[in-house]
């Protein structure tokens, strides 16, 4: 498993950091302290493991955010692996796979390989805390600590858990007659002795306690009742006595009561000094006139001050427009210079016009360009252009000549007389085929009528003429076989033509025009060869459609025989005039279908010419495309023809000389109407910012402008200073008058709190209410001494005196009566009581008195409980013992060996050959290490950084054999190297890398910038991480009173490679410890056992806690029975 992004969201102190992108075998993280590494640390734990022992109130700091963040990795097949952790009221896991999302479980199962947090805890992570827990041991116990991590499953040490087992097994009982267990068996049988000896006379003591209790508890019941009946007789009688002396007491109290607070200023030295106090009150009045007109002055001195204050302007304002007043000189040189480059900008343009351009148009064109090696280059191209410009000029002169040509044709054949006489409409779309009928109609005609004229010149002889239309048809299948023959010469050639030109350019050494010119040639010829044959076809198609028709004229013609063969004429001389009219209308005809035959071939002509005038055209385009391509190399304006570009060669000096004037001539005019720009620009704001309107005045008007501000402002801040010195005088004038007035008030104020009073008139009315309070205490003084001296006569209290005198005179004589008679009678019950109890005294004086009984029982259902709880845990901690025996016996002698091996060449590497060999002798809990001279060195007697390395050997030995297992996890290591020299330092950064490229992925946290340096040299990838500016307190959470242990299961050890029986042995064994370990987890909480005895008495006996057997071997021998 590799991490290769690290995004925590919310943890902790770490709020949307993220380490991306992590490609290097070691990853450094280096920050100072409190920048959040050991957080980071803990989310990899957490998002991995989940919410641990980390204080949960840490996890997330933002209350509007659940997303701790989360974890990419790449396990050994390649797989990639989103876990996402969400922390908060309902956490959450959620395990993305190659895109896909997977079920929780996979997290353990396939990518952790089944370990839990505590082994990535004891065995992935190495921290600085314990280096410097390993430092604080002895020589002695770092010795121990370090044999013990080469024996234990995950860093849970089997010679430390055999040897607490044995101790706790020998405090139980040690199977001599000695131990916990045997001294509770002797105890349980003396208690039982004691018991039995108690329960014998416990029956007649009981009956004799519990009558005497009943006794008591009645007398004293009595007696109560007797002591109140007299009391209550001698209220009643003081009151009777002293009723109306008690009524008027009772009105005085009342009065007193409610003006008991006059009393408190009853001798106040305030009502001695009246005035003095009216002295004060006059001065006080005085002052407060004479403050009255003070403010008033101070009042006007403010607003005139506040007016001017509005009216000026703030001091930066007033600062900048002194300052741009000392610059008015300087501005004006600048404008100055200004007008002078103008002049001579304008003289220049003026003598040079519109020289300075190349190609008539601004282009930015270096003039080193322009020279004759340039036109040799493009001579070629440009011949090409010339003379494709040339033909394709030629063709658009024959084109035109054509169309004026087949026009006046068209207008001659449509405006011939001959059509007048004809009865034929004439059609210019198709010109021959409108007057083919008509002229087949004629020559038949004439046919018909020298027939007929040769048949009355024969006298007699009947000829039979066939009148029908004469086809062709041998003519006609000779053109369409000569045409087929023309169009397939035609389609071949533009064929070859093309094959050339697109598939064989090199082997007939065409060039690229060449190419294109033969593929537009055979494209054209093939056209020109398929349009053929579709003419060809229309051609055949109109003339058998023209036969068919001829045919339905000829059956129409000939079918009255009679009619065609013997036509009806007077005389000889009619019929010569029939053949002759004939004759010449057939003339005409022929004259017509001529000039349509001109117009047809015309027309044929001309699509020819446009034909090629097309293929001059791109041949035209295809040249001046070179031709720009070719000019656009050297950076010239693809709009410029040969002759421009000629013209530009001719003048390029001159106008490189032209430009160059012009160019310096704008700098100069650029740089000074910028300067003089930004100038009048901050002008014109700070004018502005004085409120004045500065929107059509000239520069001249805007500086005069300014120097009036500036003289008004100053002439302001003057008058202001007067002022303000004014105001300053009244403010301590008044300062002093409000003083004085404060003392005199104050004064009164603090002598009229005393007594409670606001002013002189209440303290008046309070002197006057304390002389009538006075008058009233000395009368209540007399009536209450005469009132207690009768309550001490009778021996009652005040109190119980004033509530029996609320009631009437006839109400305490009958309450007297009534209490004398009960008086009476109580005392007659309380002497029968009185002999009873003595009588039940003199019983139990024969019995003794089994008061620790209740200890006894108690006592002894302890004993029993106890010795029940440690028979069990004798069973299991014998059981446990040969159990973790055997494991350590398997593990000495298969896996032990392994590891040490491994950690030897991690520590020869570590120490730079220095110690080349960790081992330890077989049945001995100790660790050897031999020296490059072969000396073998226990650990107590290497130095503390010796130590340190054999314990990071170590734990690289325990990753390693957990990688060879199937288990890769990161190995994550927290400043292991902070006690280690620079030689040091080096040689162990050394070993990680090596360790980085054979075992695993190697996560190193640090603040120190010398190891973070090194480790960079190393190839690793340090990242830094910076401290919170600011850092939110998590909210503290209510501590809880109750402490659950659960259950623990132990994860079961994945082996080093042991052969199966052994594998299998262990496992046999991890399920024997995992039953110890419940039993040893269950808690013993207490039970309440109520026992009752044979009359009914209920005895509350709580059995104590028992004390658990600690683990590893702490004796309890305690005393229960203390």
């Amino acid at each position: 498993m590799r991490i290769s992004d690290i995004q925590i969201d919310n943890f902790g102190v770490c709020q949307n950091v993220w380490f991306e992108s992590i490609r290097s075998q070691i990853l450094v993280i280096y920050g100072p302290n409190e920048a959040g590494k050991t957080t980071t640390m803990e989310f990899i734990r957490n998002t991995l493991f989940g919410a641990s022992s980390f204080d949960s109130r840490a996890l997330s700091v933002e209350a509007n955010q659940d997303n701790a963040g989360q974890i990419r990795s790449i396990d050994s097949d390649g797989n990639h692996w989103i876990v996402q952790r969400d922390t908060g009221t309902i956490p959450g896991l959620q395990i993305t796979i190659n895109g896909k999302i997977h079920p929780p479980s996979s997290l353990n199962r396939d990518l952790l390989g089944g370990i839990g947090p505590e082994v990535f805890h004891n065995v992935f992570t190495v921290g600085i805390g314990e280096l410097q827990q390993l430092n604080q041991l002895n020589s002695t116990d770092a010795a121990d600590f370090l044999y013990e991590m080469t024996t234990g499953f995950d860093r849970v040490n089997l010679g430390h858990v055999l040897r607490g087992i044995c101790s706790t097994r020998q405090s139980i009982e040690d199977g001599h007659g000695s131990g916990t267990l045997v001294d509770l068996r002797a105890k349980q049988t003396l208690l039982k002795q004691q018991l039995d000896h108690y329960s014998e006379r416990l029956v007649a003591w009981n009956a004799c306690q519990n009558n005497i209790q009943s006794t008591q508890h009645t007398l004293s019941e009595f007696q109560t009742e007797q002591s109140n009946s007299q009391l209550t007789l001698r209220c009643i009688e003081a009151c009777r006595d002293n009723h109306e002396h008690i009524q008027k007491l009772l009105e005085l109290e009342q009065w007193l009561e409610a003006n008991k607070s006059t009393k408190l200023f009853e001798s106040h030295v305030i009502f001695q000094q009246l005035d003095e106090l009216i002295r004060l009150a006059t001065s006080a009045n005085a002052l407060n006139n004479q403050i009255t007109d003070t403010e008033s002055s101070l009042i006007e001195v403010t607003i005139a001050c506040d007016e001017i204050k509005a009216s000026l302007l703030p001091h930066d304002v007033w600062l900048r427009i002194k300052a741009f007043a000392e610059m008015i000189p300087w501005l004006k040189s600048v404008s100055h210079e200004l007008s002078e480059i103008n002049t001579n900008a304008t003289t220049l343009y003026a003598s040079c016009g519109n020289n300075d351009t190349f190609f008539g148009q601004p282009h930015e064109l270096d003039p080193a360009v322009l020279n004759r090696r340039l036109l040799k280059e493009l001579r070629q191209p440009a011949r090409e252009l010339r003379h494709i410009k040339h033909k394709l000029k030629a063709s658009q002169n024959e084109l035109e000549e054509l169309n004026a040509r087949l026009e006046q044709t068209e207008r001659n054949w449509l405006d011939d007389s001959g059509w007048d006489g004809l009865g034929v409409i004439p059609d210019l779309d198709r010109p021959v085929f409108c007057i083919a009928d008509k002229l087949q109609h004629y020559r038949h005609k004439l046919t018909q009528l020298k027939n007929v004229k040769a048949v009355v010149d024969d006298e007699g002889r009947n000829t039979s003429a066939t009148l029908g239309p004469s086809s062709s048809t041998g003519e006609t299948n000779r053109i369409v076989i000569s045409n087929f023959i023309l169009c397939a010469t035609v389609f071949a050639i533009g064929g070859t033509m093309l094959g050339m030109a697109l598939f064989f350019p090199d082997r007939f050494g065409l060039s690229f025009g060449a190419s294109i010119f033969c593929t537009i040639l055979g494209i054209t010829a093939i056209t020109a060869g398929v349009v053929g044959q579709i003419q060809d076809s229309k051609q055949r198609h109109n003339s058998e459609r023209r036969r068919s028709r001829l045919r339905q004229l000829a059956e129409l013609r000939f079918s009255d025989r009679d009619l065609a063969t013997t036509p009806e004429f007077n005389s000889t001389i009619e019929l010569n005039e029939a053949i002759k009219g004939t004759d010449r209308s057939l003339s005409i005809l022929s004259e017509l279908n001529r000039q349509a035959s001109l117009i047809e071939r015309l027309r044929v002509t001309k699509r020819a010419t446009v034909d090629r005038q097309a293929n001059n055209s791109a041949l035209a385009e295809e040249a001046r495309q070179h031709w720009m391509t070719r000019i656009q190399e050297y950076g010239i304006p693809s709009n410029i023809t040969p002759q421009d570009l000629y013209n530009a060669v001719e003048r390029a000096e001159e106008i490189h000389a032209i430009r160059r004037d012009r160019l310096d001539n704008d700098s100069q005019r650029l740089r000074k109407t910028t300067e003089l720009a930004d100038l009048e620009l901050r002008l014109t704001t700070l004018l502005h910012e004085t409120k004045q309107p500065v929107d059509h005045l000239t520069m001249d008007e805007k500086i005069e402008t300014l120097k009036l501000v500036g003289t008004n402002q100053q002439e302001l801040r003057d008058t202001l200073t007067e002022l303000e010195i004014r105001h300053d005088t009244l403010e301590n004038e008044l300062t002093g008058l409000d003083s004085e007035k404060a003392a005199i008030t104050r004064e009164l104020v603090n002598r009229y709190a005393t007594v409670g009073a606001n002013n002189l008139r209440q303290v008046h009315e309070l002197h006057e209410s304390i002389q009538t309070l006075k008058e009233q205490q000395r009368r209540f003084t007399l009536i209450m001494r005469n009132v207690e001296e009768t309550a001490e006569r009778y021996g009652i209290s005040l109190r119980e005196i004033k509530e029996l005198s609320r009631v009437g005179v006839a109400a305490l004589e009958e309450m007297h009566l009534k209490a004398t008679q009960s008086s009476a009678e109580l005392s007659t019950k309380l002497n029968s009581l009185h002999q009873q109890l003595g009588g039940l005294k003199a019983e139990r004086a024969f019995l003794c008195e089994p008061g620790d009984l209740n200890l006894l029982r108690l006592e002894a259902a302890s004993v029993n409980t106890r010795i029940k709880q440690l028979e069990d845990s004798w069973k299991v901690w014998a059981t446990s013992e040969a159990v973790s025996e055997r494991v350590r016996l398997i593990y000495e002698t298969q896996r032990q060996p392994e590891t040490l091996r491994d950690a030897s060449q991690w520590l020869a590497q570590m120490t730079q050959g220095a110690y080349v060999r960790i081992w330890t002798p077989l049945g001995e809990d100790l660790l050897y290490v031999d020296d490059d001279q072969n000396q073998s060195w226990v650990i107590d007697s290497l130095s503390r950084g010796t130590r340190e390395s054999i314990y990071l050997s170590l734990r690289l030995a325990l990753v390693r054999s957990y990688q060879d297992d199937g288990v890769s996890l990161p190995l994550i290591l927290d400043d292991v190297l902070v006690n280690c020299d620079m030689q040091r330092s080096k040689h162990a950064i050394s070993t990680i890398k090596r360790f980085a490229d054979e075992v695993g992925q190697v996560l190193f946290f640090t603040c120190h910038e010398h190891i973070a340096k090194l480790l960079e040299d190393a190839g690793a990838d340090v990242r830094d991480i910076k401290r919170p500016k600011q850092v939110r307190a998590p909210e503290l959470q209510r501590l809880s009173l109750t402490h659950h242990r659960g259950p623990t299961t132990p994860v079961p050890d994945k082996g080093c490679g042991e052969p199966a029986s052994v594998m299998q042995e262990i496992t046999n064994i991890g399920n024997a410890l995992d039953d110890v370990a419940n039993h040893l987890t269950q808690s013993h909480s207490s039970s309440d056992v109520m026992h009752r005895d044979t009359f009914g008495d209920e005895i509350d006996m709580e059995l104590a806690d028992d004390t658990d057997v600690d683990f590893p071997g702490e004796r309890d021998e305690r005393d229960l029975a203390a």
